[in-house]
Protein backbone atom coordinates (compact mmCIF):
# COMPACT_ATOMS: atom_id res chain seq x y z
CA UNK A 1 0.00 0.00 0.00
CA UNK A 2 1.22 3.50 -0.86
CA UNK A 3 0.50 6.62 1.17
CA UNK A 4 0.36 10.35 0.51
CA UNK A 5 0.69 12.61 3.55
CA UNK A 6 -0.95 15.92 2.71
CA UNK A 7 1.06 18.16 5.03
CA UNK A 8 -1.05 21.17 6.00
CA UNK A 9 1.33 23.79 7.41
CA UNK A 10 1.62 24.13 11.21
CA UNK A 11 -0.39 21.01 12.06
CA UNK A 12 2.40 18.94 13.68
CA UNK A 13 3.26 17.59 10.23
CA UNK A 14 7.02 17.89 10.77
CA UNK A 15 6.70 15.87 13.98
CA UNK A 16 4.70 13.17 12.21
CA UNK A 17 7.09 13.17 9.27
CA UNK A 18 10.13 12.77 11.54
CA UNK A 19 8.44 9.95 13.47
CA UNK A 20 7.76 8.14 10.20
CA UNK A 21 11.26 8.78 8.89
CA UNK A 22 12.83 7.18 11.96
CA UNK A 23 11.20 3.85 11.16
CA UNK A 24 11.10 3.88 7.36
CA UNK A 25 14.04 2.99 5.07
CA UNK A 26 15.28 6.12 3.22
CA UNK A 27 14.46 4.73 -0.23
CA UNK A 28 10.80 4.15 0.76
CA UNK A 29 10.13 7.74 1.87
CA UNK A 30 9.96 10.83 -0.36
CA UNK A 31 9.62 14.35 1.05
CA UNK A 32 8.76 17.06 -1.47
CA UNK A 33 10.25 20.24 0.01
CA UNK A 34 8.77 23.74 -0.19
CA UNK A 35 5.52 24.53 -1.99
CA UNK A 36 6.24 23.22 -5.50
CA UNK A 37 4.21 23.82 -8.65
CA UNK A 38 2.22 21.07 -10.38
CA UNK A 39 4.96 20.79 -13.00
CA UNK A 40 7.62 20.32 -10.32
CA UNK A 41 5.59 17.71 -8.44
CA UNK A 42 4.96 15.84 -11.68
CA UNK A 43 8.68 15.89 -12.54
CA UNK A 44 9.58 14.63 -9.04
CA UNK A 45 7.07 11.77 -9.23
CA UNK A 46 8.10 10.80 -12.75
CA UNK A 47 11.76 10.77 -11.69
CA UNK A 48 11.20 8.77 -8.48
CA UNK A 49 11.32 4.99 -8.15
CA UNK A 50 7.69 4.56 -7.17
CA UNK A 51 8.06 0.78 -7.04
CA UNK A 52 10.11 1.29 -3.86
CA UNK A 53 8.54 4.40 -2.37
CA UNK A 54 5.72 3.73 0.07
CA UNK A 55 5.10 7.22 1.42
CA UNK A 56 5.21 10.71 -0.10
CA UNK A 57 4.77 13.81 2.03
CA UNK A 58 4.90 17.55 1.54
CA UNK A 59 3.09 20.88 1.42
CA UNK A 60 1.34 19.79 -1.75
CA UNK A 61 -2.33 20.73 -2.22
CA UNK A 62 -4.50 17.73 -2.95
CA UNK A 63 -5.49 18.82 -6.46
CA UNK A 64 -1.82 19.32 -7.37
CA UNK A 65 -0.95 15.83 -6.17
CA UNK A 66 -4.00 14.30 -7.87
CA UNK A 67 -3.08 15.76 -11.24
CA UNK A 68 0.57 14.75 -10.88
CA UNK A 69 -0.06 11.28 -9.44
CA UNK A 70 -2.47 10.37 -12.25
CA UNK A 71 0.43 10.28 -14.68
CA UNK A 72 2.15 7.52 -12.66
CA UNK A 73 -0.64 4.95 -12.73
CA UNK A 74 -0.24 4.46 -8.96
CA UNK A 75 -3.05 4.55 -6.39
CA UNK A 76 -2.45 6.30 -3.06
CA UNK A 77 -4.09 6.24 0.36
CA UNK A 78 -4.21 9.87 1.47
CA UNK A 79 -4.28 11.38 4.93
CA UNK A 80 -3.96 14.81 6.54
CA UNK A 81 -3.88 16.39 10.00
CA UNK A 82 -5.94 19.43 11.03
CA UNK A 83 -5.31 21.81 13.93
CA UNK A 84 -7.62 24.08 15.93
CA UNK A 85 -7.75 27.12 13.59
CA UNK A 86 -6.98 29.91 16.09
CA UNK A 87 -4.09 27.97 17.59
CA UNK A 88 -2.79 27.21 14.10
CA UNK A 89 -3.14 30.88 13.08
CA UNK A 90 -0.99 32.01 15.99
CA UNK A 91 1.64 29.36 15.27
CA UNK A 92 1.62 30.31 11.59
CA UNK A 93 2.04 34.00 12.44
CA UNK A 94 5.07 33.38 14.66
CA UNK A 95 6.62 31.04 12.11
CA UNK A 96 6.15 33.33 9.07
CA UNK A 97 7.11 36.57 10.82
CA UNK A 98 10.37 34.99 12.00
CA UNK A 99 11.16 33.21 8.72
CA UNK A 100 14.06 34.29 6.49
CA UNK A 101 12.60 32.61 3.41
CA UNK A 102 12.24 35.11 0.50
CA UNK A 103 8.61 34.05 -0.03
CA UNK A 104 7.82 35.09 3.55
CA UNK A 105 9.37 38.59 3.36
CA UNK A 106 5.91 40.21 3.24
CA UNK A 107 5.22 39.00 6.79
CA UNK A 108 8.31 40.55 8.39
CA UNK A 109 7.53 43.17 11.00
CA UNK A 110 3.75 42.66 10.93
CA UNK A 111 1.83 42.74 14.18
CA UNK A 112 -0.65 39.93 14.76
CA UNK A 113 -3.49 42.37 13.94
CA UNK A 114 -1.80 43.38 10.65
CA UNK A 115 -1.19 39.72 9.85
CA UNK A 116 -4.88 38.95 10.31
CA UNK A 117 -5.85 41.89 8.08
CA UNK A 118 -3.46 40.67 5.40
CA UNK A 119 -4.84 37.12 5.63
CA UNK A 120 -8.40 38.47 5.43
CA UNK A 121 -7.55 40.26 2.17
CA UNK A 122 -7.38 36.91 0.39
CA UNK A 123 -3.98 37.61 -1.19
CA UNK A 124 -2.59 34.35 0.21
CA UNK A 125 -5.29 31.64 0.17
CA UNK A 126 -2.63 29.09 1.13
CA UNK A 127 -2.82 30.44 4.70
CA UNK A 128 -6.05 28.48 5.14
CA UNK A 129 -6.41 24.74 5.79
CA UNK A 130 -9.34 24.39 3.35
CA UNK A 131 -7.03 25.54 0.55
CA UNK A 132 -5.06 22.29 0.91
CA UNK A 133 -8.12 20.42 -0.37
CA UNK A 134 -9.84 23.00 -2.59
CA UNK A 135 -8.19 25.83 -4.59
CA UNK A 136 -11.08 28.15 -3.68
CA UNK A 137 -10.49 27.59 0.05
CA UNK A 138 -14.17 26.77 0.39
CA UNK A 139 -15.40 24.54 3.23
CA UNK A 140 -18.10 23.00 1.04
CA UNK A 141 -15.61 22.03 -1.66
CA UNK A 142 -12.99 20.85 0.82
CA UNK A 143 -15.60 18.73 2.62
CA UNK A 144 -16.74 17.19 -0.68
CA UNK A 145 -13.17 16.45 -1.82
CA UNK A 146 -12.37 14.71 1.47
CA UNK A 147 -15.47 12.53 1.22
CA UNK A 148 -15.21 11.84 -2.51
CA UNK A 149 -11.53 10.93 -2.39
CA UNK A 150 -11.55 9.13 0.97
CA UNK A 151 -8.90 11.35 2.54
CA UNK A 152 -8.40 10.23 6.13
CA UNK A 153 -8.56 13.26 8.43
CA UNK A 154 -7.00 13.39 11.89
CA UNK A 155 -6.76 16.10 14.52
CA UNK A 156 -3.65 16.56 16.65
CA UNK A 157 -5.57 15.08 19.58
CA UNK A 158 -6.27 12.01 17.43
CA UNK A 159 -2.54 11.65 16.80
CA UNK A 160 -1.64 11.93 20.47
CA UNK A 161 -4.16 9.20 21.36
CA UNK A 162 -3.00 7.05 18.45
CA UNK A 163 0.66 7.21 19.50
CA UNK A 164 -0.30 6.36 23.06
CA UNK A 165 -2.32 3.32 21.94
CA UNK A 166 0.37 2.09 19.56
CA UNK A 167 3.06 2.51 22.20
CA UNK A 168 1.01 0.30 24.56
CA UNK A 169 0.03 -2.20 21.86
CA UNK A 170 3.44 -2.62 20.20
CA UNK A 171 5.57 -2.08 23.32
CA UNK A 172 8.04 0.23 21.58
CA UNK A 173 9.23 3.80 22.27
CA UNK A 174 6.78 5.96 20.33
CA UNK A 175 5.63 9.41 21.41
CA UNK A 176 4.07 12.44 19.76
CA UNK A 177 6.85 15.03 19.77
CA UNK A 178 6.41 18.59 18.61
CA UNK A 179 9.33 19.45 16.35
CA UNK A 180 9.65 22.81 14.58
CA UNK A 181 7.61 24.40 17.36
CA UNK A 182 7.07 28.16 17.13
CA UNK A 183 7.84 30.38 20.11
CA UNK A 184 4.54 32.02 21.01
CA UNK A 185 4.52 35.43 22.68
CA UNK A 186 0.78 36.09 22.26
CA UNK A 187 -2.12 34.39 24.03
CA UNK A 188 -4.48 32.64 21.63
CA UNK A 189 -7.44 34.19 23.48
CA UNK A 190 -6.34 37.65 22.30
CA UNK A 191 -6.54 36.55 18.66
CA UNK A 192 -10.30 36.00 18.93
CA UNK A 193 -10.82 39.77 19.19
CA UNK A 194 -9.11 40.45 15.82
CA UNK A 195 -10.37 40.29 12.23
CA UNK A 196 -10.29 36.54 11.66
CA UNK A 197 -13.15 36.27 9.15
CA UNK A 198 -10.83 34.31 6.86
CA UNK A 199 -10.90 31.45 9.39
CA UNK A 200 -14.63 30.81 9.01
CA UNK A 201 -14.23 28.00 6.47
CA UNK A 202 -11.39 26.39 8.44
CA UNK A 203 -13.43 26.51 11.65
CA UNK A 204 -16.25 24.60 9.96
CA UNK A 205 -13.81 22.02 8.58
CA UNK A 206 -12.15 21.50 11.96
CA UNK A 207 -15.52 21.20 13.68
CA UNK A 208 -16.51 18.52 11.15
CA UNK A 209 -13.31 16.62 11.98
CA UNK A 210 -13.90 16.94 15.72
CA UNK A 211 -17.46 15.68 15.34
CA UNK A 212 -16.19 12.65 13.38
CA UNK A 213 -17.97 13.52 10.15
CA UNK A 214 -15.10 11.83 8.34
CA UNK A 215 -14.88 8.77 10.59
CA UNK A 216 -16.81 6.57 8.14
CA UNK A 217 -14.11 6.97 5.49
CA UNK A 218 -11.12 6.75 7.80
CA UNK A 219 -9.25 3.72 6.52
CA UNK A 220 -6.67 4.07 9.27
CA UNK A 221 -3.59 4.83 7.14
CA UNK A 222 -1.57 6.17 10.05
CA UNK A 223 -2.49 3.20 12.23
CA UNK A 224 -1.63 0.78 9.44
CA UNK A 225 1.65 2.33 8.38
CA UNK A 226 2.89 2.82 11.95
CA UNK A 227 1.85 -0.71 12.91
CA UNK A 228 3.69 -2.13 9.90
CA UNK A 229 6.75 0.03 10.43
CA UNK A 230 6.90 -0.55 14.15
CA UNK A 231 6.64 -4.31 13.75
CA UNK A 232 9.52 -4.18 11.26
CA UNK A 233 11.38 -1.90 13.65
CA UNK A 234 10.98 -4.44 16.46
CA UNK A 235 12.11 -7.28 14.16
CA UNK A 236 15.25 -5.35 13.19
CA UNK A 237 16.03 -4.56 16.83
CA UNK A 238 15.62 -8.25 17.75
CA UNK A 239 17.91 -9.31 14.90
CA UNK A 240 20.62 -6.96 16.15
CA UNK A 241 20.17 -8.17 19.72
CA UNK A 242 20.28 -11.92 18.96
CA UNK A 243 24.04 -12.13 18.27
CA UNK A 244 24.73 -10.32 21.55
CA UNK A 245 22.46 -12.66 23.48
CA UNK A 246 23.93 -15.81 21.91
CA UNK A 247 27.48 -14.49 22.50
CA UNK A 248 26.84 -14.48 26.21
Amino acid sequence: MKYFFLHVSKTAGTSLRNALREKLPPDEFLIVEGAPSRETVREILEGADLNKIRLIGGHIPNWTFEESANCTGQSWVKFAVLREPFDRLLSLYHYLSASDHPAHACFKGLSIAEFCEFASSGQRPDLNMCYSFSPTGSYDEAHKVILDQNIAIYTIKDLENLFKNLRWKLKIPLAMRFDNKSKKTIDVKDVHTLNTSFLEEDIKLYKAAEENEFSKIRTGPIEKIFSELCIKYKENINKRLKPRISAR
